[in-house]
């Protein structure tokens, strides 16, 4: 029987071998759309050339059998080493802790604070061990890392549950760290947080939109994309010659964006704070990270070209049912709702969601657009998020909010690799502050964009 360290390797080897077999498919399909649109084609090397695709295609299937069975077998270990007794039961257990909760207790604060003192040679422990293992993994990928500690994904996973000066002493309140410092008291009072739309549509938690996730990857990714052809053959007489299909190949590429962010710690509060400011340094770097990322994302999407473009007059224009309605009709109506499991629901903001509250179907009904009961528009749910913009402008109109309806599952989101830091004592040494360097690389992109109904111009006012 595997471990579950064992497990994760063949897990990451699965998806590595899957991730290269996808890619090996783009590559031949693109030499096959060449020998087809050759003056005088090779029929044999046409044939050859589909043989090796299909052959891909088998593989590319075993792959991904492989990586649901080893994630079925993690659930499974994950489920019997968390397994408790009820109370006056007996415990038969070790009393020792699973790998998993070995990886939740790493700390950002004693790895940051061994690196300061000796740098990344100076590490120990768990945290000595995570910083190799996200090394050796680069490796492995192929990928350069930069800066002079790394946390490898298994850690950001485990622990899942920017521009502040954080100082022990700091601010006349001790707003600046002082309130972490070995005293009893309650948990820390985090800032206020936008709400992060997306979230993987594997994931057992539903509190978001479910976008399709690939993680821990190396190179580009390519998906090789089929159009169809516009056009439909036409029934024709015995002797007539047939319309000629011309479907296209095309082409999705995510390739990894660098975002980074930073955050200044004061050297004592490193030295001498509780748990409390290590729970708000993890979740502050991270959030950091992920807010950015998702704000791009929604902006790419507003951007998009071949969506469904839903307007609203020349100055922009109010919600009513019938656009509410055309929202959904135009992604049906492309057929993006056809997947194998369509995640449909809303996008907006706050200013959006509060107007839809206040605006009756029709005059007199009591029935509104947005649902008070169920938190649905025209039965699907909608997400808010201050991301989504609520300044746009079009011809006079000002202070214009965005809406999206779409198929959720079309949106790919690609991650590489884990976090990597780069911890810079001496830039502001005479201050006493440590700046703390994070970055991670991603990319999105739709599938579909016909997945993706998009209103820029609504007056909430």
């Amino acid at each position: 029987m595997f471990t579950l360290k064992q497990l994760n390797e063949k897990l990451g080897d699965a998806r590595k071998r899957k991730s290269n077999l996808v890619n090996d498919r783009a590559s031949k399909l693109n030499e096959l759309e060449t020998l087809m649109n050759a003056d005088t084609p090779d029929q044999d090397a046409i044939e050859a050339k589909q043989k090796e695709i299909n052959n891909l295609k088998a593989d590319i299937q075993k792959s991904e059998q492989m990586i649901e069975n080893y994630t079925d077998q993690i659930a499974d270990l994950n489920d019997v080493q968390s397994f408790e007794p009820m109370n006056g039961g007996f415990d038969f257990s070790s009393g020792k802790k699973n790998e998993h909760e070995e990886i939740a207790d790493f700390s950002f604060v004693k790895m940051f604070r061994e690196a300061i003192e000796s740098g990344p040679q100076g590490l120990t422990g768990l945290e000595k061990e995570m910083h190799q293992e996200a090394i050796n993994d680069a490796k492995e990928k192929g990928i350069k890392l930069n800066g002079n500690l790394h946390v490898p994904t298994i850690v950001m996973e485990a622990r899942r549950g920017m521009r502040n000066d954080v100082t022990v002493t700091g601010g006349s309140g001790g707003d600046q760290g002082g309130l972490t410092v070995q005293t009893d008291k309650m948990p820390l009072i985090d800032i206020l947080k936008a709400k992060l739309p997306f979230v993987d549509s594997n994931a057992s938690s539903r509190d978001g939109l479910g976008a399709t996730f690939f993680t821990d990857l190396s190179g580009d990714l390519s998906f090789p994309r089929a159009e169809e052809d516009a056009s439909d053959p036409a029934v024709k007489g015995e002797t007539v010659a047939g319309d000629e299909m011309s479907p296209t190949l095309g082409e999705l590429t995510l390739s990894p964006n660098r975002l980074p962010t930073f955050v200044e710690v004061s050297r004592q509060t490193l030295m001498q704070s509780s748990v409390a400011i290590e729970n708000w340094l993890r979740n502050y770097l991270g959030y950091k990270i992920a807010k950015p990322m998702h704000a791009g994302i929604i902006q790419a999407i507003l951007d998009a070209s071949g969506t469904n473009a839903q307007a609203h007059g020349t100055d922009g224009g109010v919600e009513d049912w019938e656009s509410i309605v055309k929202y959904e009709t135009d992604v049906l109506d492309s057929d993006s709702a056809m997947e194998d499991d369509p995640r449909l629901a809303w996008l907006t903001n706050s200013k959006l969601r509060g107007k839809l509250k206040t605006t009756e179907r029709e005059t007199g009904t009591g029935q509104y657009l947005y649902d008070l009961q169920t938190g649905t528009v025209n039965n699907y749910d909608m997400l808010v998020s201050s991301l989504v913009p609520s300044d746009l402008t079009k011809g006079t109109g000002t202070d214009l909010s965005a809406n999206i309806f779409a198929n959720w599952a079309s949106l790919y989101i690609a991650m590489w690799g884990g976090i990597s830091f780069l911890v810079n004592p001496y830039s502001k040494d005479t201050e006493g502050l440590i700046r703390i360097n994070a970055w991670t690389f991603y990319d999105s992109g739709l599938r579909h964009a016909s997945a993706f109904s998009v209103g820029k111009d609504i007056i909430t006012s």
